[in-house]
């Protein structure tokens, strides 16, 4: 399940008794069930947005959540991340080099 996929305004709606989906459904129960949760429902801005994160940053953290064991620690997918991230840039500035390159086999020289 996807918590991302539904805005916390949906998510009230649900808990509300309004027509949802079983995925709908299950993140309503848990915010219904749970006080901690619904403590930091109550504190979330913007409502009606799924998530306040752009795409690339979505994309990093699922490609973070599924090469690392679920119980790593925080640090750890910290680590993952930034070396992820490194990777990336090298990757793009051999990129560039590729481009700048003049001679007729695509290589840097």
């Amino acid at each position: 399940m996807n918590p991302y996929h539904y805005s916390p305004a949906q998510v009230e709606a649900a808990s509300g008794g309004g027509h949802a989906t079983p995925e709908l459904e299950r993140l309503a129960t848990v915010l219904q069930r749970s006080p901690e949760v619904a403590e930091i429902f109550l504190r979330i801005e913007h409502r009606s947005l799924p998530t306040i994160y752009p795409p690339l940053s979505e994309a990093v953290f699922a490609a973070t959540a599924l090469v690392t064991p679920e119980r790593a620690s925080v640090l750890s997918q910290v680590r993952v991340i930034k070396g992820m991230l490194g990777d990336y840039v090298e990757w793009v500035m051999q990129g560039v080099e590729f481009v700048n390159c003049n001679c007729s086999w695509g290589c840097p020289c």
